[in-house]
């Protein structure tokens, strides 16, 4: 683990904003969008991040100044939410969790689940897989309603997973279709899924 003032990461946004999907939605966290993604997934040509697929023109941060942005636009209580691109290409991430758990923070992860990594005491992670395997673990997983996500990718990317499951309907030009959701949400829960219905609710509350 790199020193708290030297460790840096290739950032590419932070803002403050509402958590919009699963068991956290609606609560209000500091993200930081990381950049690069090597993920060669389904959604890459249509990827809602595109400026985070690669690390170029990304800003250098600091663990430190990351923490210090965070705690004075949540307080030093409130949530971090690390994401991208994929945040487990970052070696420094682990020092970046580390710190914001010292300064009081609670710390939210968004990852692919493509990466393995140890467990992490107190963070929370939530997997949106893009592969049919996720190797790590997880404490919630988010399936995008969409038409390669199909119940036998579901299935195998969930084997061996216990914790809540939540099918967001895929938006289209800001609207939603909910039938292949719900339709999701039936197989899964008739396999014995703690499957639940979700939804990208920022784009819903207008904001970031």
């Amino acid at each position: 683990m790199s020193d708290l003032t030297t460790g840096c990461l290739k950032v590419r946004d932070e803002f403050a904003s509402y958590q919009r999907t699963g068991i956290l939605s609606g609560v209000r966290q500091y993200f930081v969008r990381l950049a690069g993604c090597k993920v060669k997934c389904p959604l890459r040509k249509n990827c809602d991040q595109q400026d985070a697929l690669t690390t170029e023109g990304a800003i250098d941060a600091s663990v430190g100044d990351l923490v210090s942005r965070a705690t004075k636009s949540v307080g030093s209580n409130g949530w971090m939410h690390i994401t991208g691109g994929e945040p487990f290409e970052h070696p420094e991430i682990f020092a970046l969790t580390s710190a914001a758990k010292n300064a009081g923070m609670q710390v939210q992860i968004q990852t692919s689940g493509s990466i393995a990594f140890p467990e992490m005491d107190g963070v929370f992670v939530s997997v949106s897989p893009k592969q049919m395997y996720i190797m790590t673990y997880a404490s919630e997983v988010i399936l995008i309603a969409c038409d390669w996500m199909t119940v036998e990718f579901a299935t195998t990317a969930l084997s061996g997973l216990s914790c809540p499951v939540f099918v967001v309907p895929e938006a289209t030009n800001g609207e939603f279709s909910s039938v292949a959701a719900i339709d999701m949400v039936e197989s899964l829960c008739k396999l014995g899924f703690d499957a639940r219905m979700g939804m990208q609710s920022h784009l819903v509350w207008s904001v970031k």
